[in-house]
């Protein structure tokens, strides 16, 4: 049943907060898209966002060009047409590129991909290129490192943002992803090639992934979500400038830089506060009073305090730092 409703779904809200978290405001998008669920979903929840972010949404599709079976080759034009047609129904603009050359496996197709959306982004002055890689393709590529004797160095965190390329689904699952579509009746089309077991990566999607979710419930997320704060952990490098020295500061004990705290990555910053908390001797926190704190001192104020985890949290223009737990006078 269509969804006749113009109240935004839970997933709309989320890339909607993901996205102003990020200043991705009055910015200029191109969406990759190839007509398949994930990326029918990605242009439906901008586009449907897109306005109240004062977003300028473009859409670009990359054929695979000539295909070894026929059904892959017709599926190919399928989903160019499916896609051009969409975009003319909602007036977005479309771009498209095709390969020539016959692309005989899944890395030649991924930087055919990504090199033209990147050329058709830069010759079309957007701002940032938008992809539907959602939690769950995460983890495959996670898993997948991990099997291949990658090592921790193999892991990468989970980036919304990097540089310009934009990813709002990655907290979110493919099922919620294939609801969305759905509740909002968005017609999509299914690769043929996704369906052959052969492929590793379609194994671990279709086969040895889901049997762990169905012998665990919920165990996809945990996974997900410890590799991705495993790979954090192992790939913020915090600079030294960050500690500041007894001489070097104002307030007694540990403190840490302002302004080099403020040129931190987001993930960096998580570190940062973390392993400050551990040094002040808070041992025990979670992950979301990281984030309250982080959220506080992301004020613009030179000066300012805030409380957090029974400490008082002074900021300055150069300093961040904190004091012991408050402790009331029973007198």
């Amino acid at each position: 049943m269509a969804n006749s409703s113009n109240r935004w779904t839970a997933l709309e809200h989320q890339v909607f907060k993901e996205l102003q978290a990020h200043q991705i405001v009055g910015k200029s998008l191109l969406l990759a898209v190839s007509g398949g669920g994930d990326s029918m979903a990605l242009l439906g929840v901008l586009q449907r966002i897109s306005q109240a972010l004062q977003l300028k949404i473009s859409v670009a599709h990359i054929h695979h060009g000539p295909a070894k079976f026929l059904e892959q080759k017709a599926y190919r034009d399928s989903a160019r047409k499916h896609v051009e047609n969409y975009c003319q129904q909602k007036a977005i603009q479309f771009f498209s590129a095709t390969s020539w050359d016959m692309l005989n496996s899944e890395e030649e197709m991924r930087n055919f991909r990504k090199s033209e959306i990147e050329k058709i982004r830069c010759e079309n002055k957007l701002d940032f290129s938008v992809w539907a890689h959602h939690q769950d393709d995460f983890l495959e590529t996670q898993v997948m490192r991990l099997i291949r004797g990658t090592g921790e160095k193999g892991l990468t965190p989970m980036s919304i943002l990097k540089k310009t390329e934009l990813r709002p689904f990655l907290l979110s699952s493919k099922n919620t992803l294939l609801d969305y579509l759905t509740h909002q009746n968005i017609s999509y089309l299914k690769d043929p090639s996704n369906s052959e077991i052969g492929p590793f990566r379609n194994w671990l999607r279709q086969d040895w992934l889901p049997q762990l979710e169905k012998r665990q419930p919920g165990a996809l997320h945990s996974l997900a979500r410890s590799l991705g704060l495993l790979a954090e952990e192992k790939n913020s490098e915090i600079p030294s400038s960050l500690w500041l020295s007894s001489e070097a500061k104002s307030v007694a004990g540990p403190a840490l830089s302002r302004p080099v705290y403020l040129s931190l990555s987001h993930s960096q910053q998580k570190e940062a506060i973390a392993a400050y908390l551990r040094h002040c001797g808070q041992i025990q926190f979670t992950q979301n009073q990281v984030l309250e704190v982080m959220k506080q001192l992301d004020i613009p104020q030179n000066t300012h305090s805030f409380t957090c985890m029974k400490r008082v949290w002074s900021v300055n223009k150069d300093v961040i730092s904190v004091t012991a737990p408050f402790v009331v006078n029973q007198n």
